[in-house]
């Protein structure tokens, strides 16, 4: 009876001094890159597939596709470091995993932009850094953007027991264009068959025979261009909200009088039966005329006029001008 009690007593301690619905923590740590707060956690958010992501010098980025085994789990969450004034050299992430009664471990996962050569200057040395760390590099990451240009991310992934607490390296250079994911009470993928795999989809996969989990292996070299890196971020951030180039003006003030046309010679009444053979064909005149503010219509056309407007606002001859026939 003493025994049974003392059981009980100890299950009610323990289930009293952990939770299931814990969630990971991270904090960045500038205690050696010099000025400013030294430890500050970064605020937790939920996980979708096309989420806001970080803000850039007053420009909010927004992330596009993010891999199913985080945007389908309740479990994830995101964490955006303000990158304002860059991530600075000597810069660490503080992981936690929470220690709950599941005894689950969490996957974090690290995504940050990735186009050699012109990310090798922002990209903290995490490239080199973080795989001699334990990180696995894949390349299912998502693409990220500011204004409609979208551009491509390398993601990273470690797992950390529960109730551990892990520092990532210090980053070598400035950082920039990243954020971090966890997730926490990750089922045991390799530890099921066939059925309890496909049960735990997309967090888990079923391939060659055994469940694995759902993480993209590494695609491209270490180093090289992912396959559809196309553009680089602009390294002047004005670039991202420069108005559009206005319309010319090359039209004066004083619209000049239309050029006269000709005044034909009168058609005889008497009409030959016959056309004689030897009578040239008339010819259509091209595109040529000039009195359109000294061009022709098609050229005003490729500075982003439309013959209809030359025609009806500025009083232009656009009839056989290759608008002018659409």
């Amino acid at each position: 009876m003493m025994k049974s009690l003392m059981f009980a007593t100890l299950a009610a301690t323990a289930s009293a001094s952990c939770t299931t619905t814990g969630q990971a923590r991270v904090w960045i740590d500038r205690a050696n890159a010099g000025g400013g707060t030294t430890l500050k956690e970064l605020e937790a958010e939920s996980v979708s597939k096309d989420m806001p992501g970080w803000n850039l010098e007053g420009l909010d980025s927004r992330l596009w596709g993010v891999p199913d085994i985080l945007s389908a789990s309740s479990e994830a969450r995101a964490f955006f470091p303000d990158q304002s004034d860059m991530i600075l050299p000597g810069t660490q992430f503080k992981l936690k995993c929470p220690d709950d009664c599941s005894g689950k471990p969490c996957d974090f996962f690290i995504f940050m932009y990735h186009c050699p050569p012109c990310s090798r200057e922002t990209n903290g040395r995490y490239t080199a850094l973080l795989p001699s760390d334990g990180w696995e590099t894949g390349s299912c990451a998502p693409r990220f953007s500011y204004v409609a240009e979208k551009y491509e991310m390398v993601g990273f992934r470690r797992q950390v027991a529960a109730g551990e607490t892990i520092y990532t390296p210090p980053t070598e250079i400035n950082l920039i264009h990243m954020g971090i994911f966890s997730l926490v009470r990750q089922p045991d993928c390799p530890g099921f068959g066939y059925s309890g795999c496909i049960g735990c989809a997309p967090i888990c996969a079923w391939e060659e025979g055994k469940c694995q989990s759902n993480w993209c292996p590494r695609r491209f070299i270490s180093g090289g261009n992912p396959p559809s890196c196309t553009k680089c971020v602009p390294n002047d951030f004005d670039d991202f909200t420069a108005p559009p180039t206005p319309e010319p003006t090359p039209v004066p003030t004083a619209i000049p009088t239309a050029v006269p046309t000709a005044i034909p010679t009168a058609v005889p009444t008497a009409v030959p039966t016959a056309i004689p053979t030897d009578v040239p064909t008339p010819t259509q005149r091209g595109c040529t005329y000039d009195d359109c503010y000294g061009n022709s219509c098609d050229y005003w056309v490729t500075k982003g006029y439309s013959c209809e407007r030359l025609e009806n606002k500025y009083g232009c001859r656009c009839d056989n001008c290759c608008c002018g026939r659409e």
